[in-house]
């Protein structure tokens, strides 16, 4: 759950701040996450305490009104799942194949090309993939192999995504020593 000091907290600005409270300055809110309502309790009374705050902070702090937004990590779990997932080779020349890939940075015979859907750029030339199947039988097996080169890509930059934040991970701990 998350406590979010709505009125009151210019006097307490300090008092929050040392209490790892974080100022949103959109806002003008300070906000911090606890794992429960026990937690924030504790966290309440020491904060309210004249023992731990001193008589006059502890009348600045009890007058902070905080109001209570509920996290929601699992909507969050999932969406991380479904970034991770890496398509087959199969699922990726259909997701090509069906145009729902886009914005899609790919190489064709050493030429850069960005893939939107149905429709590729290559140094400023649109190419329609259904377009170029209706030109010949060859054209079609030709379209089939560039969707299939397409689709290879697509899965190796997956895998590269996906390995990204371990990547970043191991790079930070080798350079901290």
């Amino acid at each position: 759950m998350k406590a979010i000091a709505v009125k009151n907290t210019f006097n307490a600005k300090e008092s929050l701040k040392n209490q790892g409270f974080v100022y949103d300055p959109s806002t003008k809110t300070w906000s911090k996450d606890f794992a429960s309502q026990a937690e924030f309790d504790e966290f309440y009374s020491n904060f309210t305490s004249v023992c731990y705050s001193g008589r006059r902070q502890s009348k600045f702090n009890a007058a902070v009104v905080f109001e209570f937004v509920e996290n929601e990590p699992e909507k969050q779990e999932e969406e991380e799942k479904k970034e991770e997932t890496v398509p087959t080779l199969e699922e990726a020349v259909e997701l090509v194949h069906t145009g729902k890939i886009s914005d899609f940075k790919f190489e064709v015979n050493g030429w850069t090309a960005l893939l939107n859907g149905f429709e590729y750029v290559i140094d400023g030339r649109t190419y329609n993939i259904p377009e170029l199947r209706k030109i010949s039988p060859e054209a079609d097996n030709e379209a089939n192999r560039l969707e299939e080169h397409i689709a290879k890509q697509y899965v190796a930059y997956m895998e590269r995504q996906k390995a990204a934040p371990y990547v970043k991970a191991v790079e930070q701990l080798i350079n901290k020593y």
